[in-house]
This record gives C-alpha cells, structure tokens and sequence, in this order.
C-alpha cells in the first residue's frame, strides 16, 4: 500500500494530499490509541508523499498560493509528528520537528505571520520542558509581541503567550515580579474577554494567588484562593479537577496563613 501511494504521488504530483491522507489519518487514529511509535512511522510516510508531491510541482511564484492544501497537510502532520515525539518524552526529536516547521513557516508566510508565531509559541513549550528555560522566554516573548502587534491586547493567543511567559519566569527563571506581570494581565485580558468565571480566567487566578503566596503576601493569595474556590465550585462542581485543586492550594495557604498569624502573636 505504502509503496503504491507514493508511485502514484510521482505519476500524478497534484494528488498528494489526497494521497497520504490515508497515512495521515491513519497516525492520528494510531497516535489517539497511545501506540506513538507506530503513529511517527505513518506521520512520516505522510510527510514523504506529500514532499514528494511538493518537490513536483513547484513553480515560480508562491508554492502556498498554488498548492496551499498540500501545504497545510505537510505542517499539520509535521506538527502532530512533534506533538507524538513529546508524548514519548523524546524532546529532542519534537525540538527538531518545531525547529523545522519555524524556518519553514518563517520561508514561506514571513514573522509576522499567525502560523509563525504558533510556531513559536510550541518551540517555546519544548524548550520549557527540555528546562531551558532562556530559550523558552526568548520564543514565547517573540510570540507575545508578534500577537500584540497582529491581534492586540484582548485576543485569547496573546493573552496565551502573556501567561506562557509568565509561567517561565515562574517555573523557570524564578523571577516572581516579572511572573506576576504576565499571569496579571493574562488574568485581566481573559476576565475581560472570556468572563470572569471562565476556566481560563479561574486559571490566571491561581497563579497569581500562587505568586502571591511565594513573596510572603499570604492573606492575598488566601482571599483571592477563597473567591476562586468560590467560583469553581459553584459553576464547575466539588467534583471538577481544577475545583480540587484550588481546594488543595486554599487549604494549604490557610496553613500557611495560621502559621504566620501565630508566629505574630508570639512576637
């Protein structure tokens, strides 16, 4: 089967994405099942044909004005390819697949373009696992002004960057001032937009409670993990994952807030 589809890929070049759709949709299903190694082989055998196909039919002005489809199945079996490499834990490998889609969606749309700075923002993920942690805040930062400047303020992939930056300073690079900057205007963006009991919007508050608590600022991050719970509760349920645990960190900065109180009174 494998071997006919690409044989039918160099007799006729323009069909493809149509051909290795099979392949495509093949890893998907594969990749869903968990069985990762199998779904890189049939993403790969995806990527060949439509390569193949590509390398065909290129002509002198702009490949994705011509063959824009083929194009967009090539980057998302590329993407899907990187994401299965980062569920195996093989970093490295999904590194290079980011790497490779950013210089060729920085080739073909330009910096400044929507699908570049997705690109970005997923280099910026995998540097952030891979702990390297300068990396990540160099790419999610490139992604947030890139947003900022195609979108504005109040649009849900800024505010995405704002809180990936955010929680690099946080996790990574410890810095708690410039951590609570970005989660603090992820926060406002998405209450703005999204509602203030939207999931995303209850998330940036739980990072900021969670700064607040780092730099000693205990009955802030206790208020504002009361008023979350609060929220979570009543519009997601007890039983919700993230009302849980909201309900862990309010428990947990409670005790923190008892042992400060106390220590005060002994003073």
């Amino acid at each position: 089967e494998e071997v006919e589809v690409l044989e039918r890929i160099i007799l006729d070049p323009k069909t493809a994405g149509e051909e290795t759709k099979v392949f495509f949709d093949k890893a998907n299903i594969i990749k869903e099942q968990g069985q990762y190694k199998k779904a890189v082989r049939y993403f790969q055998l995806s990527q060949r044909g439509l390569k193949l196909g590509l390398d065909r039919v290129r002509v002198k002005n702009n490949p994705i004005l011509t063959n824009g489809s083929t194009y967009d199945t090539y980057f998302a079996s590329m993407g899907n390819l990187a994401n299965t490499y980062i569920d195996m834990k093989d970093y490295t490998s999904g590194q290079e697949c980011y790497l490779e889609i950013l210089a060729l969606h920085e080739k073909l749309y330009g910096i400044g373009h929507k699908n570049t700075l997705l690109a970005c923002n997923n280099l910026g993920t995998c540097y952030k696992i891979k702990e390297d942690f300068e990396k990540a805040l160099a790419m999610h930062e490139r992604a947030y002004i890139g947003r900022l400047k195609l979108h504005g303020e109040l649009h849900i992939d800024t505010l995405t960057s704002a809180n990936s930056m955010g929680s690099v300073y946080d996790v990574g690079l410890n810095d708690l001032d410039n951590a609570l900057k970005y989660y603090s205007i992820a926060e406002k963006g998405r209450v703005k937009l999204l509602g203030p009991n939207a999931n995303k919007s209850l998330e940036s508050q739980l990072n900021i409670a969670h700064i607040k608590s780092l730099k000693g600022k205990i009955d802030e991050a206790t208020g504002i993990l009361r008023r979350t719970l609060q929220k979570y509760e009543k519009h997601f349920g007890v039983e919700n994952k993230s009302s849980k645990i909201c309900a862990q960190r309010f428990v947990k900065t409670m005790l923190m807030k008892g042992q400060k109180d106390l220590g005060q009174e002994e003073m």
